[in-house]
């Protein structure tokens, strides 16, 4: 099992997870919100930007690498197009290890809330392992 065979699921709720994400993170880890830009967390009407009506921006952007990575996870050379701006924003906001800690203990959790049952012990070892 991999994250890859899961990622045609995470696809259909992948803004979900990260708005469902976002939202236990910024409220259980309030020191991270100085990493973000909370403009990019305003939710979108439906005439506004390219996001979803109902989904902000960042959460938008979080489901498309996970989407990402989930469908590439096993051809990881698929990715190389979006790793270097990845790494480029990251190095420039200063982010450390304990922050992916804090959003990989968060996502995992969310994903299995928005999933449900149809997300198996099996299935969380494997984001685990990935991520």
């Amino acid at each position: 099992m991999s994250a890859n065979t899961t990622a045609p699921v995470v696809k259909l709720h992948g803004t979900e997870i990260t708005s469902t994400m976002y939202g236990t993170m910024l409220s259980e880890f309030p020191e991270v919100q100085n990493l973000f830009n909370m403009s990019h967390h305003r939710v979108a009407g439906a005439t506004e930007g390219g996001d979803p009506p109902g989904v902000s921006h960042q959460a938008t952007a979080l489901a498309n690498a996970v989407i990402g990575f989930a469908a590439n996870c096993n051809q990881p050379g698929n990715l190389g197009y979006a790793v270097p701006r990845m790494v480029h924003k990251h190095v420039s906001l200063d982010i450390r290890a304990n922050n992916y800690l804090i959003v990989g203990e968060c996502l995992l959790r969310d994903i299995k809330i928005v999933l449900g049952d149809a997300v198996t012990g099996k299935i969380i070892d494997a984001w685990d392992e990935a991520y």
